[in-house]
């Protein structure tokens, strides 16, 4: 099992990129969910001014 996760000899190309993707696919998660956190209080913001 593990010679098959060592990826040999690739292993050393293929898991900084599972890495690298793993921290950009979080990031893209972090920065939505703060956009979205936003909007929502803009939009709440908008309500109350509406007459």
């Amino acid at each position: 099992m593990l010679d098959y996760l060592a990826f040999a000899p690739y292993g050393w190309f293929i898991w900084p990129s599972f890495a690298v993707f793993a921290l950009l696919v979080g990031g893209v998660t972090v920065q939505t969910l703060v956009a979205a956190r936003r909007t929502k209080r803009q939009l709440a913001r908008l309500d109350q001014k509406t007459p």
